[in-house]
């Protein structure tokens, strides 16, 4: 079977993209063990709905290649059947993981509860239920209970925040609550008016959002609930940054704080081969909580690219009591630089210009590539909605400048960022007289297309046209994408058609665009070029009010033209070639083969 797509992934060839590495709490220290009158208080609130079975990418940190040049990652068939690895782990099998070892690191820390969603029924909006109800934690008994909780239904999540929120009596206590998800609420409640609500309760209630592998369109309203509770969202893309997140919001719980990051260390910049403008990008070296660790990787084969070594990560070293990370195992493999510990995109307040006086407060704005790059400084437009219900309404502002501020009079926006085709939005409540800024992490990857004929180059790039949509959705994201037109797009699942010629020549694969990597994907169409002619005789001139009909063997027209001699690219396989002139109707039938280039013509004799 020929090769449909050959895909090619770098970070060293455009400015898209370095690993990286990213402060995910700032932590104080502990002082000897937590009594359990000191002990703060969180809920686990775990997604069981049906799509937490699928599995969660592996490894966190991007590939760094060599600056000398583009390595090769694999060629890949990639309009075949997706399958799933015998080894692969699901998203809810791995928070399970997880926990088995956090239970134990937190026991003396916390009183905790937790409660599942969608573990019991597969299409009920009512299927909470309580795990372990709020007190202190028996890892045994919490790990064989959280063990059995099953992805089987939908996602009633703002039901199941509701649940938690009065299991932990929220509005006598100071309490924290951890949604772990990979799903938008599906039983037609709104967290982002429920967390709008908790905020206006008065009550000491923070809610962090630990979302896996969602799609940017559908962060709105997680990131919203967290906005209004003053929590976080972190944004997971792999099982590294999954583990790290969750260990995060349990550090978040057992010092009840707001995860309020610290003004970010100048970043070291390592520098790497770029195309123009030339920006060098950079890898923050950041003191980072300790989390669990990855075991070395064995030293490639010969036939696999290198790896450049991973930057490195300064660990703050633990005090005593802090929860110890679970040791690597050993492995006779050389061991590999640390990787980096890669958080959620946190917003860092940065130095804003004061305030303005008055009734209003000023929002400072930047984005990212990813996290641990230098903000953008070219190529964003921002435009700042009113919020309604957490989704972005009236358009009340909007700028091409990549870092600047804007004036606002208080209340609740959504703030959006684009990049090409990337975008990323968030929630942000100003206050009056006051400073806020929104610092967005794109989590983007770069994508360019090209396409051969039968292997070949072909003759005019222009005949080429593509189409990306968003696979989970089927949501359009460009049109008549050009060829080696260098994008940028959100990491996720992909679909893009490639069309050559205006016929039948069409193409579709499936393509996974990475956060920090650029994909180069060529499609392969095995078809053929034709130029039709009708004649007087074989070597006679072209007649002209000549109208034609390209066929297939069903009947089923597929190209028409009133051009003299018009030509097609079309799909290799058998067709029905109509000419129609002074009344007469001429018919003929011809083979395309890929690669060929040929002319048919038709006599009036």
């Amino acid at each position: 079977m020929r090769r449909a797509v050959q895909i090619r992934k770098s970070v060293a060839k455009t400015p898209f993209l370095v690993a990286a590495a990213s402060v995910i709490i700032g932590l104080g220290a502990f002082s000897g063990e937590a009594s359990a009158l000191t002990k703060k208080r969180g809920m686990l609130i775990i997604d069981a709905s049906s799509s937490m079975s699928g599995a969660l990418a592996g490894g966190g940190a991007a590939r760094r290649v060599a600056p000398a040049g583009l390595k090769v990652e694999g060629i890949a068939q990639l309009n075949r059947p997706v399958t799933r690895s015998k080894n692969a782990v699901s998203k809810l099998r791995h928070v399970q993981n997880t926990l088995s070892k956090a239970y134990g690191d937190f026991r003396n820390r916390v009183n905790l509860g937790v409660l599942a969603f969608g573990s019991s029924s597969p299409d009920s909006c009512s299927d909470i239920r309580a795990i372990k109800n709020l007190g202190a934690i028996n890892p045994a008994a919490y790990l064989a209970a959280t063990r059995k909780i099953a992805a089987k239904g939908v996602s009633p999540i703002t039901a199941a925040v509701q649940k938690a929120a009065t299991m932990a009596d929220y509005k006598n206590s100071i309490n924290t609550l951890v949604l772990i998800t990979d799903s938008v609420d599906s039983c037609g409640m709104n967290p982002c008016k429920l967390g709008g609500e908790l905020r206006n309760s008065g009550a000491n209630i923070t809610v962090h959002v630990i979302g896996i592998g969602l799609p940017t369109s559908q962060q709105t309203n997680l990131r919203c609930l967290a906005g209004h509770t003053r929590g976080h969202y972190f944004d997971v893309r792999s099982r590294q940054q999954l583990t790290q997140a969750i260990y995060g919001a349990m550090n978040a719980i057992s010092i009840s704080s707001n995860l309020t990051p610290e003004t970010p260390p100048t970043p070291e910049v390592i520098a790497a081969a770029q195309k123009s403008p030339g920006k060098v990008v950079g890898v923050e070296k950041l003191d980072v909580v300790p989390m669990p660790r990855r075991k070395p990787r064995k030293p490639k084969t010969a036939d696999t690219a290198p790896e450049q070594p991973e930057a490195p990560v300064k660990t703050a070293e633990a005090p005593a009591s802090m929860p110890e990370p679970p040791a690597p195992k050993k492995d006779t493999a050389a061991p590999q630089a640390k990787p980096p510990v890669i958080s959620e995109e946190q917003p860092v307040i940065s130095a804003a210009k004061p305030a303005q006086a008055g009734n209003g407060g000023r929002l400072s704005v930047q984005a990212r590539i990813i996290d641990g790059t230098p903000p953008l400084t070219a190529g964003l437009t921002w435009s700042i909605f009113k919020a309604d219900a957490g989704a972005p309404s009236q358009k009340v502002a909007d700028s091409k400048q990549a870092i600047g501020s804007f004036d606002l009079k208080p209340g609740d926006y959504v703030v959006e960022s684009r990049l090409d085709y990337a975008r990323v939005r968030d929630f942000v409540s100003i206050k009056a007289g006051e400073n806020a800024s929104s610092d967005l992490v794109f989590n983007a990857g770069g994508l360019s297309l090209s396409t051969v004929l039968a292997g070949k180059p072909p003759a005019n790039a222009s005949d080429v046209s593509y189409t990306v949509s968003e696979r989970n959705t089927g949501r359009i994201v460009v049109k008549n994408l050009s060829s080696n037109q260098v994008i940028h797009l959100n990491a996720g699942d992909y679909e893009v058609i490639s069309r050559y010629g205006n016929a039948n020549a069409i193409v579709k694969a499936n393509l996974s665009i990475q956060a920090g990597k650029l994909t180069e994907a060529t499609l392969n169409h095995n078809a053929g070029r034709i130029s039709l002619k009708l004649a007087g005789d074989e070597n006679g001139p072209a007649l002209k009010d000549v109208s034609w009909e390209v066929q297939k063997s069903n009947g089923s027209t597929v190209a028409s033209s009133t051009s003299p001699q018009p030509g097609y690219v079309l799909a290799a396989g058998a067709y029905k070639v109509v000419a129609k002139h002074d009344g007469k109707v001429y018919r003929s039938s011809l083979m395309i083969r890929p690669g060929e280039n040929t002319t048919k013509t038709l006599t009036t004799k």
